[in-house]
């Protein structure tokens, strides 16, 4: 019985911990197969915003990105949410909603959660939630949990990544309005924070087709002939 207990309790422990060990969504619930959308996340790391070269972020969130094996089988691009004072944040994540260039599809948290409609709903000002998500689909602590942006709630860059004469901006993953990228909290840009990342355009996976399927059943109608003829011969 002590034996039995303990393994009762063991297999409890092993399903409790089963249920606490997050996992990204990749592929959100509410879409189509065909559908196309983008995916959002705070790093779970962190660094600081010395660079002038907007290159440096876009590798550390992809690093990121790649540190967690769902995101890096999506084999997609990833992109800093940050400016600097060649490029603003909106044009290197390309979802500047004046540029018809930039694919305009929604954007999603890796919990499958909505946060804009489109572009130009992602720069109104608001967000639908905070991303607080990082890589690995875990909430990272809120508390002092900044990230580098350089950047204005419309997309535009402020107080950019970078600049050595101004402390650069922050946003605040805790927040869904306007401080999710414009907080009024500001660093030395030599100081650790995390960054926010956004994915290039992915699709949500098909169905197998009809035609694709009746090939399919041929060739296993044929496998079972061919058995059947070998049986046969026997």
């Amino acid at each position: 019985m002590p034996f039995l207990r303990t393994v009762i309790a063991a297999l409890a422990l092993a399903g409790v911990a089963t249920i606490a060990k997050a996992a990204p969504v990749t592929i959100p619930t509410d879409l189509n197969p065909g559908d196309r959308y983008r995916l959002a996340f705070v790093t779970e790391n962190v660094t600081g915003a010395l660079s002038t070269n907007i290159a440096d972020y876009n590798t550390f969130v992809t690093n990121e990105a790649n540190s967690s094996p769902e995101l890096a089988a999506l084999d997609a691009t990833w992109a800093a949410i940050a400016s600097t004072e060649t490029i603003t944040a909106r044009d290197n994540t390309g979802t500047n909603p004046l540029n018809p260039l930039h694919d305009d599809v929604p954007i999603y948290l890796l919990t499958g959660i909505r946060i804009a409609d489109s572009n130009s709903d992602l720069w109104d000002g608001n967000i639908a939630a905070p991303i607080s998500v990082n890589q690995l689909g875990i909430a990272e602590p809120l508390e002092e949990a900044y990230a580098w942006t350089g950047t204005y709630w419309d997309g535009t860059a402020a107080f950019e990544l970078g600049d050595p004469e101004d402390f650069p901006q922050l946003g605040d993953p805790a927040a869904a309005g306007t401080t999710w990228i414009t907080s009024l909290f500001k660093r030395h840009l030599g100081s650790p924070s995390h960054m926010y990342a956004i994915s290039s355009t992915l699709e949500a996976p098909g169905q197998v087709s009809e035609p694709a399927t009746l090939s399919l059943i041929g060739v296993g109608l044929a496998g079972l002939a061919g058995l059947r003829q070998r049986r046969l011969v026997r």
